[in-house]
């Protein structure tokens, strides 16, 4: 039984890289017509973060900040959201947290309310230790929707890491009751 869930796990993550794959190609034809194309570049480096392609993921992100930065057009503050966002995400898979918090508090200038990039917050205060911060963050996200899956999810996680298993159990239940709505 063991085996046959590792390898279901294997044949996930084979078929995301082929879609990865499949996207880059697709978003690189794009680039090659249209070099500041944002949102193919955006999309791009989304693809690399997909196949685990962090520095790859990097370059294109920052090419797309950069462009949108210069430009300041009318989508400005969302597409420079969703940069600085997954400029995160691949910071924080790298381990480089200081820069993925800078990316991050630099999004959430912009959008305080941004979901993403709070969850990416907390996300990142889980992986440097910092616990408590984490659960405030993801308690923001709790405010503004309470109805999120993932983040009860990812809050019961957290309070079980701690120890804090009647927390944790409050989070559960919680999920099971969404889940029954949706």
């Amino acid at each position: 039984m063991e085996n046959s869930v590792k390898g279901n796990e294997l044949n996930i993550d084979l078929l995301a890289v082929k879609e990865g794959v499949e996207k880059i190609e697709h978003y690189r034809k794009l680039i090659e017509e249209n070099p500041s194309d944002v949102d193919a570049l955006m999309a791009l480096g989304k693809a690399y973060i997909q196949i685990r392609k962090f520095n790859q993921a990097l370059e294109h992100l920052k090419t797309a900040l950069s462009i949108v930065t210069s430009e300041k057009e009318g989508k400005y503050i969302s597409r420079n959201l969703k940069i600085q966002n997954a400029l995160a995400v691949a910071y924080i898979q790298l381990g480089e947290y200081s820069k993925a918090q800078e990316y991050l508090e630099n999004a959430l200038t912009s959008d305080e309310t941004n979901k993403d990039a709070l969850n990416n917050l907390a996300i990142l205060y889980t992986r440097i230790g910092k616990a408590k911060e984490a659960i405030d963050y993801f308690l923001k996200i709790l405010d503004m929707d309470d109805t999120d899956i993932h983040t009860w999810e990812n809050l019961a996680e957290l309070y079980k890491l701690l120890g804090e298993y009647d927390e944790s159990l409050k989070c559960k239940m919680r999920v099971l009751e969404l889940s029954d709505i949706k």
